[in-house]
């Protein structure tokens, strides 16, 4: 597979901008080049400017406006940054092909073809009623468990992993960008999510009562009041057992079976939305609500998950397919199967972490999280990253703390922490890009089984594994991760290093294999022939 960017080394120019202004012209998406030309010609003093009318310059402000607000979801193709769409529709390689369709809804069938639009039919739910099953928790059982109570599964661990488990997710561990999952998840027997779930929603009650199970008859002398965390469970009037009972039916309805879209992912994600927070994430909320909906939303977001993404589905005329239209189909199946675990079938009180809710804390939360798990769908992203960029450009960051656009910026965080794996350190980026490729090339052998088309990098005979991975950091997580910290300055320090430390090992692992292949090519070339080659001759 011949692709252009990964025959150099170093740091890319286009990649490693400092600024979204350092964006070179050409490799500017259309959105950003008409932002930018109405930014001219709205400059007082200008030629242009004292040329317009007064009509004519407030009817072009309604346009920058209209731009900057809505980031332009309508045509997905003029969020693309230049470079991409050339490079797709010339050659097209099949890491441009996945990045199109799986970022921007595009499909590519040859090197003539046309970007078309994707339209965005997603409906968000508001004004539900309430939906509770069995009795409300008792106030007085809730108080008393809220600072003990542990899951059945913290028993389960011998006191050695209790010790590891309860350092990991003490508060400020929990918070840390490399938080190691994989290590917990061994830890805890496959409990990632359960534990990293409860650790996070039910902080602070959650780590004062793993401190306090390992300190036995010895009282603790902290001040409870001093304890960081979110204290949901006080908030919501939520029980830890109904908690803990709610993420254990998520977590053992995601299918473990699948490399990559697992519990695991699920409990990856959710750490590092919780570090996102904290980081400064949290400061453009509008309060507990917008907070607990993005957390949930992480436990959920890909609940079910089939191991056969959207294209698959749409391809194949699956059930959930035709059952959603091909709008969102896997995000729409999460959130009707996480809904459905605790108010189907006349409801389960044992999970319903809703039920001691105000009914507009429901509705909110509820619409929240439905918005934000649809919003987790690639084929977003360009669009999402631009209308982040447009709050920026209108906005100064303290101007958009705690703003009608939190919400906007929350579901940001979700979706990078969705996409984070090659911005994650040491090993564990590679350990997630072989558990992606591992899911792809099922899904590809399927596909060729099926006789369908094998969609994107998912052809284990052509697919190569560093390639994949520079097309992905360089267009789709790096630019998305700088515009992330212009909202969140600690990600300038924290993460965006880790990523051009990733890249530069993805491109010093794809000139090693193109060298070695130019090696065997020159052996072969000054190989001498033998005599059947010369009879053959």
């Amino acid at each position: 597979m011949n692709v252009s960017f990964a025959k150099s080394s170093g740091k890319r120019a286009g990649v490693m901008m400092n600024s979204m202004s350092e964006v070179s012209g050409s490799n500017k998406s259309e959105w950003e080049q008409g932002v930018a030309v109405i930014q001219d010609i709205l400059r007082p003093g200008t030629a242009a400017y004292e040329a317009l009318t007064p009509d004519q310059r407030h009817g072009l402000e309604n346009v920058q406006k209209a731009l900057l607000g809505a980031g332009g979801f309508d045509e997905a193709a003029s969020h693309l940054p230049m470079e991409l769409r050339r490079s797709a529709a010339g050659a097209g390689s099949s890491v441009n092909s996945y990045l199109l369709s799986q970022f921007a809804g595009m499909q590519t069938t040859s090197a003539k073809q046309r970007f078309k639009s994707v339209v965005n039919a997603n409906k968000f739910i508001t004004g539900l009623r309430i939906l509770t099953g069995g009795d409300r928790d008792s106030t007085t059982q809730t108080k008393h468990l809220l600072w003990s109570y542990l899951p059945p599964e913290w028993d389960d661990l011998d006191k050695d992993a209790q010790r590891q488990v309860s350092q990991m997710l003490a508060y400020e561990s929990l918070s840390d960008w490399g938080f190691d999952v994989f290590k917990l998840d061994e830890l805890t027997n496959g409990n990632a999510l359960l534990f990293v779930g409860f650790a996070v929603l039910s902080s602070p009650y959650s780590q004062y009562a793993m401190e306090q199970s390992l300190a036995g008859d010895t009282e603790l002398l902290i001040n409870k009041d001093d304890l960081p965390g979110y204290r949901f469970l006080k908030e919501f009037d939520i029980s830890p057992k109904t908690m803990a009972n709610f993420l254990r039916t998520i977590q053992q309805d995601y299918v473990n079976e699948n490399a990559y879209h697992n519990s695991i992912h699920a409990a990856d994600v959710t750490q590092s939305v919780h570090s996102l927070l904290t980081m400064g994430g949290e400061e453009f909320s509008n309060g507990e609500i917008q907070v607990f909906a993005v957390l949930l939303s992480a436990v959920i977001h890909d609940v079910g998950h089939p191991g056969k993404n959207n294209s698959f589905q749409i391809q194949d005329k699956s059930e959930i397919a035709l059952q959603y239209n091909d709008q969102s189909v896997l995000e729409n199946m999460h959130l009707s199967k996480a809904f459905m675990r605790v108010f189907g079938n006349g409801g389960n009180p044992n999970i319903n972490i809703f039920k001691n809710m105000k009914p507009k804390q429901f509705s909110s939360i509820r619409s929240m999280v439905i918005e934000a798990v649809l919003h987790t769908d690639m084929t977003k992203h360009f669009a999402s990253v631009n209308l982040l960029k447009g709050l920026m450009i209108s906005n100064t960051r303290d101007e958009l703390i705690g703003t009608d656009h939190s919400w906007s910026i929350l579901q940001f965080v979700l979706h990078l922490a969705d996409i984070s794996n090659p911005a994650k350190p040491n090993s564990n980026f590679e350990k997630w890009t072989d558990r992606c490729l591992d899911e792809f090339f099922q899904q590809g052998d399927e596909e060729k089984k099926r006789g369908l088309p094998v969609s994107p990098l998912c052809d284990r005979d052509s697919t190569e594994r560093a390639e994949s991975q520079i097309g992905f950091i360089e267009y789709v997580v790096m630019p998305a991760f700088r515009v992330m910290a212009k909202f969140i300055p600690r990600v300038e320090d924290v993460i965006l290093p880790i990523i051009e430390d990733n890249l530069d090992f993805w491109i010093l692992e794809a000139d090693r294999k193109a060298a070695k292949a130019d090696e065997l090519e020159e052996e072969k070339e000054l190989k001498p022939i033998s005599t059947d080659d010369e009879e053959e001759l």
